[in-house]
Parts: structure tokens; C-alpha cells; sequence
């Protein structure tokens, strides 16, 4: 198996640390709301090495997090007079039940940021002893990015050794926290003082706070997935995962605390990120507003065509999503089922293709999911040809090899027709009514309002009306 390093940059032939026991450590959501479409390109993408990983290797341990306590968790929680208890709680739920409609297989750990804060206690307090953290007057502990040199391996930034914090120029775009009491612009947050320490534990809606050394508090963000990769598969990892925007600073981060804390310790061998999923040529984000919730994805189209679409394109690279693309996914799904259930007798002979070497060895390659689907649809397109005696088993064949992308698993579909289609369009709408929400859209776009063009385009969508957004050529 070969898979492109983040860290060297190259396609590397993969051989992990011990192979009686591969371990990945994959980050997963912030529970603070429904995940988009872009999110569920990071599941499917790590669910399907995961299944490769398995084909493999013996024993393979798989660790996704879930942070449930997070500037954005507690914010939410206000916005809805609940607890972060409780929303989290809920949007567990739905995440499991989105993940699951996606295909994508149970983590062998799942493990939850608040369940282990002591853990993550006891890494800053070793960074603090070894000079790599400090503490702020206001009761912040701080990594300190001038006390490990490496800092930027991953991300390939180099660091401004001036980059102090009254020079206001912090990386405003990377998710880089902004305080005064920062030493240098780049420090990050280790654990954070309590905002309000005299709120009633009584209060469902008070924030989270946990005593420590250095009062009450809460954990920062990059510190979670250090203290849970490390508790639950050691210090070092084969593969550690996630989406192409946390390489910097999450990842980076990650990087700089855990080999400061054990710096005997190789930490990762392999990074491994995806790239984005597009929305009218820009990233998929809630900050943008130009996504799209799985669950609401579910109500035109199956989890498995979902799926579909998000392998149609290399992991790596971007890929500009659309209700169109969705549709298109669907009725490739019904040909595949419709294939793998038919009886059709033809006498003439066809090549004999050994379809799951081609699927394995597309997938050996970085996880070459165009070529391994087009592998599928062509021996598929196929199969009609065999001699009747030899279908049955080309059919078997067909599932198997599908069945290693997490396709054609759904037996209740198998001669029948689940499609959820979009109508066909109304002879009877008005072209000029069309033509108004076109314009209307368009100027949605054109001020950035990308909720409420989704929203005209998927009206339109339940109309038989289909919008595909393509770059003009100048």
C-alpha cells in the first residue's frame, strides 16, 4: 500500500510501526451542529482506508475523537439556553446517524474530550516543567513556539522569529486564537481560565470549568487529540488523519506539544489529509454559509449516492459539489443494483476480468478512488455479455468489488428501485417564474448569500429544474 505524507510531501510505500497492530487516529467533529457535506468527505475518505487498512493487516485500531467542549459548543448552547451537556448529547446522536447512512463503519474508539481533561492536565503540566509552556497573569497556559524549533515541519511555514504579539499579526484565517497575553503571535492556548468562576454548579447552562494547577478552566483545543491519541494508542501513531485545513495549526500544533512532551517519541509516521469539498468553486464551511447538511442531503438522495459522489474524486484533491452531482451519484447506483440483480441471457463470451485485483490495486495506490470506480462501471457494463452461466458469479464478483469502496450493501435494494428521483420538470411552470429565481439566485451568489442561493436552487431542484454552476471561460 502507498499513500501521500503530508509531512515529506510524497507518495510513500506504507509499512507501519508494527504490523501486528496498525493504529490511525482520525479528528473528528466538534459537536456544535449538523455536519455538511464536507465533513462527510473526511469520514468516507478515512472509513475507506480503514477498510483497506483491514484487508491488510491483522489487527487494526481505529480512533476518532469527538470534541465536545469548544468555544463554538458553548456559544450554541447559549444561543439554545441549554447546557453543552445536552447538545452535545443530541448532536452525537445525529452524527452517529449520519456517519452510519454514509456506510461508514464504528471507530474502535470514540473517545470524548470532556471524559479525559485529566490526561490532557497531566501533558501541560510536563510542558510547563520543561519550559515549553508558560503561564499567563491571567491565568492562561500557553505553548511556547520559539521553545521547539521544529515548529512548522508539517505545514511548511517558516516562523518569524519577531512574530511578537503586539505586531497584530497572528494568522487570522488559520484558526490562530488572538490574546494580548500571548509572547509571540503563534503561541497557543494550552488551557484556558474559567470566564465566570463564581457560576452556580447548579446552573444547566453554566460553561464548563474543571480545577487544575493553575485554577479552574478549561482545556484548549490542540491539546484533546494529543492526550486521547496518546492514552489510546500510545505515543506513537501510524496515521494520524483529518481534513487538508487542519494541517495548520491544528496538526502543527499537535506536532509541537507531543514531541515536547516525549521527545523520544517519533509521535506520527504518516499525516494524511483530504482536500476540500467545494461550493461554487469555494471551500464548504458553516463560517461561509455555503453548505450543505448531510441530513438535509438525505431527503433527496440516498446515504450510498452520497458516498458515491465524495469517491468520484481523488482524496486529495478538490472537488466542487453540486445537487446535480448528487442526482447523478443515484441513478449510477440504480444501474449498479439493477446490473447486480438482473437475469438477462446473452450467449456472447467476454474477456475475463479479474475485477477485485484491479479494485485493490487502485485503492494500494494513495486510495485511487476514480480508477477503482472505473474499474467497476466497466466490468459492469460487462457483465450483460457473459453467458448466462457464468453471470451469477460475475454478479458476486461485482458486489465484492464495490463492497471494498462500501457500495452495494444495502440488500433491500437489490432488484427494486429506492431511488429518491427528483421529478421530472412541470410542463406547466412558468418560464419567466424560473428565469425570476435564476436572477434572484444570482444575486444571492453575487453578495455572498450562499444559504439563501442553496435554498432557491434546491426549490428548484424539487421542481425538476436543475441548476449546475460552470466556470465561463474568458
Amino acid at each position: 500500500m502507498r499513500i501521500f505524507n503530508t509531512f515529506s510531501a510524497k507518495i510513500e510505500n506504507f509499512i507501519p510501526f508494527d504490523k501486528n497492530c496498525v493504529r490511525v487516529y482520525v479528528c473528528g467533529p466538534t459537536v456544535y451542529d449538523r455536519i455538511h457535506l464536507g465533513n462527510a468527505r473526511t469520514l468516507v475518505v478515512f472509513d475507506l482506508i480503514i477498510k483497506a487498512l483491514r484487508r491488510k493487516y491483522k489487527k487494526v485500531v481505529y480512533v476518532r475523537n469527538i470534541t465536545d467542549i469548544d468555544d463554538k459548543i458553548i456559544a450554541r448552547a447559549q444561543e439554545e439556553k441549554t447546557s453543552t451537556v445536552e447538545l452535545a448529547t443530541k448532536m452525537i446522536a445525529q452524527f452517529h446517524s449520519d456517519a452510519n447512512a454514509l456506510g461508514c463503519d464504528e471507530p474502535d474508539f470514540e473517545p470524548r474530550a470532556t471524559d479525559h481533561v485529566a490526561e490532557m492536565i497531566t501533558i501541560i503540566k510536563s510542558l510547563v516543567e520543561k519550559k515549553h509552556a508558560y503561564i499567563s497573569e491571567d491565568g492562561h497556559v500557553l505553548f511556547a513556539i520559539k521553545s521547539f524549533p521544529q515548529y512548522g515541519c508539517l505545514s511548511k511555514r517558516k516562523h518569524d522569529n519577531n512574530n511578537d504579539c503586539n505586531q497584530s499579526n497572528s494568522r487570522s484565517n488559520s484558526r490562530v486564537e488572538a490574546l494580548e497575553c500571548k509572547r509571540d503571535a503563534d503561541d497557543f492556548v494550552l488551557w484556558k481560565p474559567a470566564e465566570n468562576t463564581n457560576t452556580s454548579d447548579s446552573d444547566n447552562t453554566a460553561t464548563p470549568a474543571w480545577d487544575s494547577p493553575w485554577g479552574r478552566g478549561r482545556p484548549g483545543w490542540h491539546i484533546e487529540c494529543s492526550a486521547m491519541s496518546r492514552l489510546l494508542l500510545g505515543g506513537s501513531i501510524d496515521i494520524h488523519g483529518g481534513g487538508q485545513d487542519l494541517i495548520f495549526p491544528h496538526h502543527e500544533n499537535e506536532i509541537a506539544q507531543s514531541r515536547a512532551a516525549e521527545p523520544s517519541q517519533p509521535f506520527v509516521k504518516y499525516w494524511v489529509h483530504n482536500g476540500y469539498l467545494l461550493a461554487e468553486r469555494k471551500k464548504m464551511s458553516k463560517s461561509l454559509g455555503n453548505f450543505q447538511c448531510v441530513a438535509d442531503a438525505l431527503n433527496s438522495v440516498s446515504g450510498e449516492a452520497i458516498r458515491l459522489a465524495l469517491l468520484r474524486a481523488h482524496y486529495r484533491h478538490p472537488l466542487d459539489f453540486s445537487q446535480q452531482r448528487l442526482l447523478e451519484a443515484e441513478k449510477n447506483l440504480d444501474k449498479l443494483y439493477a446490473i447486480v440483480a438482473s437475469e438477462k441471457n446473452e450467449n456472447s463470451d467476454i474477456r475475463n476480468v479479474k475485477i477485485m485485483q484491479q479494485v485493490e490495486e487502485a485503492l494500494a495506490n494513495d486510495l485511487n478512488t476514480p480508477l477503482a470506480l472505473a474499474a467497476i462501471f466497466s466490468f459492469a457494463d460487462n457483465i450483460a455479455n457473459l453467458p448466462q452461466q457464468a453471470q451469477k458469479s460475475a454478479k458476486q464478483e461485482l458486489k465484492s468489488a464495490a463492497n471494498l469502496l462500501g457500495l452495494l450493501q444495502n440488500q433491500k435494494r437489490i432488484g427494486k428501485n429506492l431511488t429518491k428521483k427528483s421529478p421530472e420538470p412541470d410542463a406547466n411552470i412558468d418560464d419567466k417564474w424560473v428565469q425570476k429565481k435564476i436572477n434572484e439566485r444570482e444575486r444571492a451568489r453575487a453578495s455572498r448569500d450562499f444559504v439563501l442561493a442553496d435554498k432557491i436552487r434546491d426549490e428548484l431542484a424539487g421542481l425538476g429544474v436543475l441548476i449546475e454552476d460552470t466556470r465561463v471561460e474568458k
